[in-house]
């Protein structure tokens, strides 16, 4: 009969030492399970973060540059808080853009006099507008979400 088979057949059962050994592995399993399960955590919160404050941003940046594109007049006197009016066959609306904290809004003044202020995106830290040409404005956004930042921008002309 083997050594091995004489050993699993023995019925003194295991030695401290060998209880000791195994729970010392076992541990040390543990922790490397632990460690790599931790880390798989970070990275995701992180790759969260990143996607969130992405979209946001692009969010943020689709709908100011939808208004400014069928504009028929910009106001830049406040480049963080651009002033857009659209001329349409029932009037004209004005559509101004404005950081309250971290949420950007919209304030839209319709032809009927009607003022209504809806909430575009949430975690923008900032919102630069400047003027490229005669009729093309580069517009920046910058959105952060547990400690990542994300800018977008583009150049928008207007069509007219």
């Amino acid at each position: 009969m083997s050594s091995t088979k004489r050993y699993l057949l023995n019925d003194r059962g295991a030695s401290l030492v060998e209880v000791l050994v195994t729970l010392v592995l076992s541990a040390m399993l543990v922790a490397a399970v632990w460690s790599t399960v931790g880390a798989a955590n970070a990275s995701w919160r992180s790759g969260s973060a990143m996607a969130a404050a992405t979209r946001e941003s692009e969010a943020a940046l689709m709908a100011v540059s939808s208004k400014l594109r069928v504009a028929s007049n910009v106001d830049l006197s406040s480049p963080s808080s651009p002033a857009i009016l659209v001329r349409t066959q029932t009037g004209d609306y004005s559509y101004a853009f404005s950081l309250s904290q971290t949420t950007l809004e919209m304030h839209t003044l319709r032809p009927d006099g009607t003022v209504s202020t809806g909430r575009v995106c949430s975690d923008i830290t900032s919102l630069v507008m400047s003027e490229a040409s005669a009729d093309s404005y580069d517009v920046q956004l910058t959105s952060s979400v547990r400690g990542i930042s994300r800018t977008a921008a583009t150049r928008v002309t207007i069509r007219r």
